[in-house]
């Protein structure tokens, strides 16, 4: 079974891994760069002491050799790893230091090799012996011998110099490896709790428990986009469930009046309370009629996915198209003192025929029910370059701005009286928008109580 983990734990662990690959990278880079820079310190160095060495040596020569003071320059210099042996002409010994102390040169020369190979096991040196001349006045004074390790060696001094480079590179890694465990912690606690807030909400959201995460937003862009994105899609199934209660109530109500009524008309005829006649039979029909259009209005709900549209385009005149919807009610316009004017322009556009019929039919249908006697419905066609729209406009009884954003959802009523007049179940206008939408047009609806609505239409041509 493979194993988890928090995120807290888990970014720690890449925290400290990761300062653990940085140390370990720096620490090599840096060794390999003051590594060679310390050979060619060594190197240098080495040159710089035998060019001086071998200077002070021939300052000790005046009709005659100092020996008291070149002894002690070569104990100095033994010091420093360097063995001299001085000869004057005919190469006459002045002063050679393995005569001198032959044990402390084996000493000094075997220590330096032994710190050398531990240092560096890869470390390939040899003793060797230079000569250089000594000259005073152009003339040949004598020459010195200088015996060292070559190609480099360090000292006692930089053996500790690098020792206490090394010791502070690991504290230094202990110190950056402690920062990264708190720093990791600290940083996974933050991460971890809005995250766990949207752990909640989700469950939450799984068991119909709608509740928001506290706006208590942090510095991380993702976060607060996923804070958001839960928050709103709280708000939304809040909202649909709400729908989806209130369909339940419109339905059940639309349902009860119609079958109500024809249960009691069947049963006073079945008990010859009342008589079998036109009338009553017209009576039934229509409530037959308002039943079958709930439950058609119910069946088109699926059209409200653009996905399950299949649209068959072809080139129409959009102004025939508006002016056979326009048709269908004009006796009721007529009937009830409303004016529907239309100014009409040819032009062609690639559609679905049917569908935009459609889409005419419900907004001028949801334009007829929210008029008043002695309004007035405009419909108006706006050739643009690249789009036409179609503008339905009223001066009916408008809309609130609570309800102004949810008119194109599923099942949403701004009228909640269950008017049988302005009623229904709330589905014409989700239909409207999905079939827009499956065109790439847009709608957009704007209103004002007692002032009317205007819904605008675009489709690309």
């Amino acid at each position: 079974m493979r194993r988890m983990y928090t995120i807290r734990s888990k970014l720690s662990l890449s925290y400290i891994v990761y300062i653990l690959l940085f140390i370990l990278f720096v620490g090599v880079i840096s060794n390999y760069i003051i590594k060679n820079e310390f050979k060619e310190y060594s190197k240098k160095k080495l040159e710089n002491q035998i060019t001086q060495i071998t200077r002070q040596i021939n300052n000790q020569y005046n009709d005659g050799w100092n020996v008291d003071n070149i002894k002690v320059i070569g104990s100095n210099a033994l010091e420093n790893g360097l063995i001299i042996s001085v000869y004057g002409t005919n190469n006459k010994t002045i002063w050679d230091a393995f005569v001198h102390n032959g044990h402390q040169c084996s000493m000094v020369i075997d220590g330096i090799a032994t710190m050398m190979i531990e240092h560096d096991p890869n470390w390939k040196g040899k003793f060797v012996v230079k000569e250089f001349p000594l000259t005073q006045s152009n003339a040949n004074i004598g020459s010195i011998h200088i015996g060292y390790l070559s190609p480099y060696f360090y000292t006692e001094t930089e053996f500790a110099f690098l020792s206490t480079l090394n010791t502070l590179y690991i504290i230094a890694s202990i110190i950056f490896v402690s920062m990264a465990l708190v720093l990791g912690a600290y940083i996974a606690k933050r991460l971890a709790m809005p995250l766990n807030k949207v752990v909640k909400a989700t469950t939450n959201l799984s068991q119909g428990i709608y509740e928001k995460i506290p706006s208590d937003e942090t510095n991380i862009i993702e976060i607060n986009k996923l804070t958001n994105s839960i928050n709103s899609l709280s708000t939304t199934l809040a909202n649909q469930e709400a729908l989806r209660k209130q369909l339940t109530s419109d339905v059940t109500h639309e349902l009860r009046t119609p079958l109500s009524t024809l249960q009691a008309h069947f049963e006073a005829m079945l008990d010859g309370v009342i008589e079998v006649d036109q009338k009553q039979l017209n009576s039934l029909h229509d409530e037959i009629i308002r039943l079958n259009k709930i439950v058609s209005d119910l069946d088109n709900s699926t059209l409200i996915d653009q996905n399950n549209l299949t649209l068959n385009k072809q080139t129409i005149n959009i102004s025939d198209l508006i002016e056979k919807a326009i048709n269908i009610f004009k006796i009721q316009f007529s009937s009830e003192n409303k004016t529907l004017n239309f100014d009409r322009e040819n032009i062609l556009i690639y559609v679905d025929k049917d569908k935009i019929y459609q889409v005419l039919i419900n907004l001028i249908s949801n334009a007829l029910k929210h008029t008043k006697e002695n309004d007035l419905v405009k419909i108006t066609v706006i050739n643009e370059k690249e789009q036409i729209k179609i503008v339905v406009k009223d001066t009916g009884t408008g809309i609130s701005v609570t309800d102004l954003p949810h008119i194109f959802e599923r099942f949403y009523r701004a009228d909640k009286s269950r008017n049988r007049k302005t009623g229904g179940t709330g589905i014409g206008l989700s239909i409207v928008k999905s079939i827009v939408l499956a065109h790439n047009g847009k709608i957009i609806a704007e209103s004002k109580i007692g002032e009317g609505t205007q819904i605008t239409v675009s489709l690309p041509k």
